[in-house]
């Protein structure tokens, strides 16, 4: 009885490229019982197999042979001991990787009880006309060779990809693609056989074992070519078999990205984790089982070969820490063996279901708790490094809250897969770090823009440093940010205006900026943060002339939690000094919108920071607040006290003292 040829091809996602590969198989022998197309769906969902599936229903019931097809689960085909029809569609159970894939097929034509011409076929190809007849009438010895063909660019079929395979194959080079012209229909191949198109006897498969399953993809096809060696077959390119391949293959995902002007292209995530992962890992394990000598000296050499990698990545790609840690976790799993499948796409892709906010403080709970349709039934889990988050703060059901490390913070900054990374100001080089490690891991990111942060200028003269962080920061996250949490609109217009590619989630009642409330006819200073005389100086209040204040009609605001026994011990003091009635302050936690509307309710805001306690610093949150909110603020500047006018523009005025810049405002 003449032996059949048993197409193998592997399907993983992409069913128009498989259907046209079928298509060119069945077009060229003609539906001949000669031969037969085993299809492994390795895709993760129904949709190609439902979709190939349909094709096969169709195709053979206009040839009349409906019965010739079988579709099937995985467990259903392999035990099926039945011979195989002229086209099976084996459903796998998951994505068990190309070699376990074909494995699938390999097994059920060995439990045929027939010998077989295996053809293991990428589904990104086609075949020409006459390539069944030529591998029938090829003079070749089926035991003893295993075979590639001649394969050819798709849409340049002049441009040959590979004559057959390599050529060499040893510990340190797995060699290059032959690609020069056949000097005969039957010629040697020195290196391994191009998996793209591979051909050899099912009696070879019994002798030489199944593809290795621990490879799960890249490099299986070195693997078998080198058991074979070892078993004494020979490797060869029937050259006159043309198979026309797309250019890049099944896995083939780049983009051309520039540097100043120099451009380079660069692998998307997915072919980089097959590119850079598997074929790290797969040739550590291909130097364990064939080159035990030369182990140590094969890791040197990828390991120089990926520090190669590195400047590429800095300057040209995305998700920058995200690939250092998968060119680590290559050399990690080849030298502690973890092998099969350990990493794709997949591994990195976001949990829809979370929300994680990371470095925050009680306002940005509130926020949370407020912005119930952005977070809408996810689960939120708060991460921060802050330890005076309210244990009594009421949050919904689904908000929980951990006060970690600053390690470990960032830990969860790097491995958690969750949805939305949200932060706090981007000023402090912490908050900077979260956010920069986030966008280097892919994540998508969310903040408030509760001040203007290092990215507006506020209208203040800029030192050559704060112009770089902008540079580096400020402009690289406002493009990559997902959300941007937006408190007035003077904010969003300057966001607007520099073009930022992004959605605004604003408050359902937009704080915007405003004049006083017209029921009161006081002039209303501000000053702002939970009280604290380490970080804030006060002593000015009780300096104030009470006369003055009555005359000028001036009323003073503490916005912020007044309390503790630093704050009693104040309030007696102004008490002491009979200004009672004209110092507001709040016993409690002042909620998230409450705050921002006192300090729309203000006329001035005033920012006096005891430097000893709170630490140097340039430009204060208060001026942030008085540029968002066009307030105008005071500040202390050596010895002067500074009125910065934010309502129109930028202006400044200088005054020798406090009390005589209030009553002159």
């Amino acid at each position: 009885m003449k032996e059949s040829i048993v197409v193998v091809v592997i399907n993983y996602k992409n069913y128009k490229d498989t259907i046209n590969c079928v298509k060119s198989i069945y077009g060229d022998s003609g539906f001949s019982d000669d031969v037969k197309v085993i299809v492994v769906d390795n895709s993760p969902d129904w949709v190609p197999y439902e979709a190939i599936k349909k094709w096969g229903v169709t195709e053979f019931n206009a040839q009349g042979i409906p019965d010739s097809v079988y579709f099937s689960k995985q467990n259903n085909f392999e035990n099926n001991p039945s011979r195989l029809k002229l086209f099976s569609l084996v459903k796998a159970k998951e994505n068990l990787g190309f070699s376990a894939a074909n494995n699938i097929a390999l097994r059920k034509i060995s439990n045929s009880g027939e010998d077989h011409i295996v053809w293991i076929l990428n589904n990104d190809t086609v075949i020409e006309k006459g390539c069944v007849r030529r591998i029938f009438e090829s003079q070749i010895n089926w035991s003893t060779t295993l075979l590639g063909t001649k394969v050819v660019d798709l849409a340049e079929p002049h441009a040959i990809q590979s004559m057959g395979g390599t050529d060499r194959l040893s510990w340190s080079s797995f060699g290059a693609h032959n690609t020069a012209p056949a000097t005969s229909d039957i010629q040697s191949v020195e290196g391994y056989i191009y998996g793209a198109s591979m051909l050899l006897h099912s009696r070879v498969i019994e002798n030489i074992g199944l593809m290795d399953e621990r490879f799960f993809m890249w490099g299986e096809e070195v693997d078998w070519c080198l058991v074979a060696i070892k078993k004494g077959y020979k490797l060869a390119c029937l050259s006159s078999v043309v198979v026309r391949h797309k250019k890049g293959g099944a896995s083939n995902n780049n983009t051309v990205k520039s540097f100043l002007g120099r451009k380079s292209t660069r692998n998307e995530l997915d072919r980089f984790i097959i590119r850079y992962y598997y074929d790290t890992r797969n040739y550590l394990l291909i130097l364990k089982k064939h080159f035990p000598d030369k182990f140590f000296a094969g890791l040197s050499k990828r390991v120089v070969k990926l520090m190669s990698l590195l400047g590429g990545i800095v300057l040209y790609d995305s998700q920058k820490l995200l690939r250092f840690f998968i060119l680590i976790k290559a050399l990690k799993d080849g030298l502690l063996g973890n092998f099969g499948k350990t990493l794709d796409s997949t591994s990195f892709s976001i949990n829809s279901n979370r929300v994680v906010v990371i470095e925050v403080n009680n306002y940005h709970l509130e926020i949370i708790n407020q912005y119930s349709d952005f977070v809408s039934d996810k689960d939120t889990v708060v991460y921060t490094t802050e330890k005076n988050i309210q244990s009594d703060f009421p949050f919904r059901e689904n908000v929980s809250v951990s006060k970690l490390s600053y390690l470990v913070c960032l830990y969860q900054v790097i491995f958690a897969r969750d949805n939305i990374f949200y932060f706090n100001t981007l000023e402090t080089p912490k908050a900077a770090i979260f956010a920069l490690t986030a966008l280097m891991m892919g994540r998508e990111i969310s903040f408030t823009m509760h001040n203007a942060d290092a990215f507006s200028d506020i209208g203040k003269p800029v030192k050559f440093k704060k112009y770089l962080y902008r540079i580096l920061l400020g402009r690289l996250f406002l493009c990559k940010a997902g959300n941007i949490f937006v408190l007035s609109e003077r904010m969003r217009g300057w966001l607007s205006s520099r073009s930022v590619n992004t959605k605004f989630l604003a408050q359902k009642e937009n704080i915007v900026s405003r004049s006083r409330s017209p029921k009161s006819n006081s002039v209303k200073f501000g000053v702002l943060g939970a009280f604290s005389q380490k970080k804030r100086n006060y002593e000015f209040i009780l300096n104030l002339d009470k006369d003055k204040l009555i005359s000028d009609k001036v009323e003073i605001n503490l916005i912020g939690k007044c309390s503790g026994k630093e704050w009693e011990q104040f309030r007696s003091k102004i008490h002491a000094v009979g200004l009672d009635d004209f110092v507001n302050y709040n016993t409690s936690h002042i909620p998230f919108k409450a705050f921002f509307q006192s300090i729309a309710d203000m006329d001035f805001l005033i920012g006096i920071y005891n430097l000893d306690g709170y630490g140097k610093y340039k430009t204060s949150a208060t001026e942030h607040l008085g540029y968002m909110f066009s307030k105008r603020v005071i500040t202390l500047e050596g010895e002067a006290y500074i009125l910065h006018d934010f309502r129109n523009g930028y202006r400044t005025s200088r005054h020798l003292t406090l009390e005589s810049l209030i009553l002159q405002c």
